[in-house]
């Protein structure tokens, strides 16, 4: 025994596996939820075996394919319907395994930009029972990163007061209620920190809900790297 302390315990990370975590969220607030995920492991992630999974799933298009341990959209691809599957490359995630995902539609539009489609996604760190913002970054495409929203939001920059809205008071931001839910949710994990992304759902079915993408125990905190005069 080295008596150093530690944080996070193994069997809470564990439950916070893409494949867990939408039972694990159904169960702290209906107002929360995450989209539905199965995982093949390597040798059995055949585009053959990914139709079929989501048949036995009941999976529905489009669904997102990623393969686990990259980052930056890196062998992740949206596909619309099974022929989309068949002209994948069959190497393609054979090697890796690879989570077919349920495609949560969380696409909104704004008056100042007629005819665009925006795609936010947020970021908070839950860190010794508290909970901050960090960003919201914006795309027009739906993957969402650092490079992708950039661009967007230098074609339109009241984008970056809505990342201001929310670094500042993510309870008046978001719906009401829905950060004292998610601070609750992530309060009940278990754990010491965690990263969590997410936005809010504008799929009919489930609008207004609070769309968690990823809780992410051993997230990444570049804070410390950011430039001078960086919102966050």
């Amino acid at each position: 025994v080295l008596g150093l302390p530690v944080f996070n315990p193994p069997c809470r990370v564990r439950e916070m596996n893409r494949a867990s975590l939408p039972v694990v969220v159904r169960a702290k607030s209906d107002r929360l939820m995450a989209a539905k995920s199965v995982f093949l492991p390597p040798g059995r992630a055949e585009n053959s075996d990914i139709a079929l999974a989501m048949r036995n799933s009941h999976l529905g298009f489009p669904v997102i394919l990623r393969a686990p341990g990259f980052q930056g959209g890196q062998q992740m691809t949206l596909v619309d319907d099974e022929g989309e599957i068949e002209k994948l490359g069959e190497e393609l995630y054979r090697g890796n395994g690879v989570y077919i995902i349920e495609f949560v539609d969380v696409s909104f539009q704004d008056d100042r930009a007629a005819g665009c489609l925006f795609y936010p996604k947020y970021r908070a760190f839950f860190v010794d029972g508290r909970l901050f913002p960090i960003h919201l970054f914006v795309s027009d495409q739906f993957e969402v990163h650092r490079n992708t929203s950039v661009p967007v939001n230098a074609r339109h920059p009241w984008l970056l007061d809505r990342e201001a809205e929310f670094l500042h008071a993510p309870e008046r931001h978001l719906p009401e209620g829905l950060w004292k839910e998610l601070r609750e949710a992530m309060s009940s994990f278990g754990l010491d920190y965690c990263g969590v992304d997410f936005a809010v759902s504008t799929r009919p079915e489930d609008f207004g809900r609070l769309v968690l993408f990823e809780c992410n125990p051993a997230m990444r905190n570049p804070i410390g790297l950011l430039p001078e005069g960086d919102p966050v």
